[in-house]
């Protein structure tokens, strides 16, 4: 199908599990590499907390975002296999002590999605509800929002480093977008940078914060 996709980057990954061709895969994500295809694909995709795991003998993109992820078809498969490989209890159980606590997150792009991800999204909120969970409608803080905006320049500045010996001296390796995505990159500021960075650092915070309140967030 043409006209489809699996999600781009990680999507080989995805694409897999979801055909049943093998029961967990791994991935990477830089800006939404896992979680995009898990969506994508209909299957559960686990981007951990930074440096959960390994990247070492990885390629860098980009130094402070890239990640390496899971793929599986259900919550539990990814669970167990997340704590085989970090050795790490991670054991979801089969039972819930309380009903969870779901936020439904419109972002300010929500305009951009077509009708039916917004049906499936209130669809998804009514199911969750149905099952006991406790469901209210979340706005992000500013400052998450603030930190979507720096991811770019973070990763772009990054990339222009850590892929700058590709770019001088085997750039006929590369594809023009690349390359030109890479030239681009050159021109931004040590400052700008510095500043994304600090920008990033007070996002995760207030995430933190955010999730004291609820357990889970349900958003598109």
């Amino acid at each position: 199908r043409p006209t489809h996709t699996p999600g781009g980057s990680s999507a080989g990954s995805a694409a897999a599990v979801a055909a049943g061709m093998l029961p967990l895969a791994l991935g990477t994500q830089t800006a939404g590499s896992i979680i995009r295809p898990a969506a994508f694909c209909g299957i559960t995709g686990y981007k951990p907390t930074f440096r959960t795991l390994p990247t070492l003998g990885m390629k860098t993109f980009s130094w402070h975002l890239d990640t390496v992820g899971l793929f599986a078809a259900r919550v539990r498969d990814v669970a167990f296999a997340a704590a085989a490989v970090t050795g790490r209890d991670l054991d979801i159980g089969a039972e819930v002590a309380q009903a969870p606590r779901i936020g439904v997150v419109r972002t300010v792009r929500a305009d951009q999605a077509e009708p039916a991800a917004h049906a499936a999204l209130e669809a998804g909120a009514r199911a969750l509800e149905a099952a006991g969970a406790r469901v209210f409608d979340l706005d992000l803080p500013p400052e998450l929002e603030a930190a979507d905006a720096a991811q770019p320049l973070i990763q772009d500045f990054e990339a222009a480093l850590a892929l700058g010996e590709e770019l001088d001296h085997d750039r006929a390796r590369l594809s023009p977008r690349l390359a030109a995505h890479l030239d681009a990159a050159r021109a931004l500021s040590c400052d700008a940078y510095d500043q994304a960075r600090r920008v990033a650092k007070r996002g995760r915070h207030r995430l933190g914060d955010l999730f004291a309140e609820v357990d889970a967030l349900l958003t598109f």
